[in-house]
């Protein structure tokens, strides 16, 4: 397996000013600090570092962990990273709100037919239904963000109410696994390849994909930059989206090249992975894929009404 360390260079708090430009070689390349949550649609990143199509491009992109979708758009909008992903969802919120930040890439597909995110529960849990949800603690990263909406729309449209349903944070990774073993939840809503992992222990079972219920083809993941980042670094940023594509292409065609990667940065068995749904990127930013998402969050309340989803595009 490649060693974790050959993959990627996690920078610090210590870096200063974003475009920082970096002799390598007898080029100059721009350093882009990028940071992601765990899941399969940061594998393009992870390739594009170890294969180079990055540094080809002249730059040195420098990947972090996010500890949280709140402290990854903090960082984004201080400063402190100049790219981030995370769900649309903050970003619709933001963008309503009058905060500059604006989607560059499409990153991880929802498709109806492909679905690479389920809310489970335990394995003989009473719960089938979405009226069994009535009064239920249910699980997601974050309060009214993607996996928060989805559940309540999947909730209302299946016959319960999800206005009875509480929901509560909790982060992507085993410990919702151990929260539902031990009784304090009674479900999640997982996305692989931590979904995988649960489901291979044998001790769970999908309930149902409430992603269906926003639609069946849409971004549950984008990268983003400040408005301001992106008009002071238009070449940069046209160079990292053209490596980004490049990447993406490569690695929706070679799932099997990039499970390694995956595991050594997510910490999950390469079994797992193989086994496991592979998400898709998408390698062309269509409105078309975040509409549906702004629709469902001026359903929600989340903001006041809808927009065109050209507004939240640099």
């Amino acid at each position: 397996m490649v060693s974790r360390n050959s993959l990627l260079r996690v920078t610090g708090a210590a870096l200063v000013a974003s475009a920082l430009p970096v002799r390598g070689g007898a080029q100059t390349r721009t350093v882009i600090r990028v940071e992601s949550t765990v899941d399969d649609s940061v594998t393009p990143v992870l390739y594009g570092i170890q294969a180079g199509t990055f540094s080809k491009a002249g730059l040195d992109v420098q990947l972090q962990q996010a500890a949280s979708g709140a402290a990854l758009m903090a960082g984004v909008t201080g400063g402190s990273i100049e790219i981030g992903k995370a769900s649309p969802l903050p970003l619709i919120a933001a963008h309503a709100r009058g905060i500059p930040v604006v989607v560059i890439e499409g990153s991880a597909l929802f498709l109806a037919e492909n679905p690479i995110t389920a809310m489970i529960v335990l394995k003989d849990s009473p719960i089938h239904t979405a009226a069994d949800l009535s009064g239920k603690v249910v699980a997601v990263p974050a309060l009214k963000t993607l996996d928060h909406i989805a559940i309540q729309s999947w909730v209302d449209d299946h016959g319960g109410n999800s206005a009875t349903v509480k929901f509560i944070e909790l982060p992507q990774t085993a410990v919702i696994s151990a929260a539902l073993l031990q009784g304090r939840i009674d479900a999640a809503n997982l996305v692989i390849p931590t979904l995988a992992e649960a489901l291979a222990s044998g001790n769970f079972r999908v309930l149902s994909h409430p992603f269906e219920s926003i639609g069946k083809r849409f971004l549950i993941a984008v990268w983003f930059c400040t408005r301001d980042w992106a008009q002071k670094n238009p070449a940069a940023l046209a160079q990292f989206s053209k490596a980004f594509t490049d990447a993406a292409t490569y690695t929706n065609a070679h799932h099997s090249e990039t499970v390694s990667m995956l595991s050594a940065y997510s910490h999950i068995s390469p079994d797992v992975i193989k086994a496991m749904t592979r998400a898709t990127t998408a390698v062309k930013l269509d409105p078309r894929d975040l509409q549906p998402l702004i629709d469902a969050a001026a359903r929600y309340k989340l903001i006041d009404k809808a927009f065109p989803a050209e507004e939240l595009i640099a």
